[in-house]
């Protein structure tokens, strides 16, 4: 009978201890990783950026897609973007996060005029193997007037910082085409929850 009781102690500790590291991570990582604090892994100076026409005038940087890729040297985010994807159908959308950065279905792309929606995870999902499982882990460090750039089909498109806020989990004001040339970034939080959204919104250069 102790011995059950022992086994069964030693299952729920370790049960807790696993998930706690789980979703402790990004906080961790946020600690150790701030790149605020580390020299950023993305070299090009932000001049040379912003006159780029096309990613071939970037050949220092290792861009993640030249076809729809996003960069933000200030939080070291490198990645490629998927277009279309549903932010309706979280099975799908999941599935998409996992090797890149979603471009919200309908919404506008680089060359048009319009909101383009860009959404990616801020933590690891439990039990899911990713590529870019904290792309947006450092969304809220992005203030007024920082870079953005989106290749798009080889050519550059340059964005500054706007506005930064958190909303509601169901407020969709925020994805909504109400200005031009604008760029929306958004991941949930707190880190390794849903309860809010961190939006970041940017305007082209």
């Amino acid at each position: 009978m102790r011995y059950k009781q022992t086994f069964g102690f030693v299952l729920v500790f370790w049960g807790v201890f696993l998930l706690g590291a789980i979703f402790a991570r990004p906080y961790v990582n946020r600690i150790f990783f701030d790149p605020s604090t580390r020299a950023s892994t993305i070299t090009a100076d932000q001049t040379r950026i912003e006159r780029a026409k096309t990613a071939d005038d970037l050949p220092e940087i290792k861009i993640a897609s030249k076809e729809f890729g996003v960069l933000i040297p200030k939080i070291n985010v490198n990645a490629p973007i998927k277009a279309n994807v549903d932010g309706q159908t979280p099975k799908r959308y999941f599935k998409e996060l996992k090797t890149a950065v979603g471009h919200l279905k309908g919404s506008a792309l680089p060359d048009d005029s319009g909101n383009m929606v860009l959404f990616g995870h801020s933590s690891d999902i439990p039990g899911a193997t990713s590529q870019y499982p904290e792309v947006f882990l450092f969304l809220d460090k992005l203030d007024k007037g920082d870079l953005i750039t989106i290749f798009y089909q080889n050519n550059v498109y340059n964005y500054a910082v706007t506005t930064r806020k958190t909303v509601a989990a169901d407020d969709l004001s925020v994805i909504a085409d109400d200005s031009q040339n604008q760029l929306t970034l958004i991941t949930c939080w707190p880190p390794g929850t849903n309860v809010y959204r961190m939006v970041v919104k940017a305007q082209k250069k």
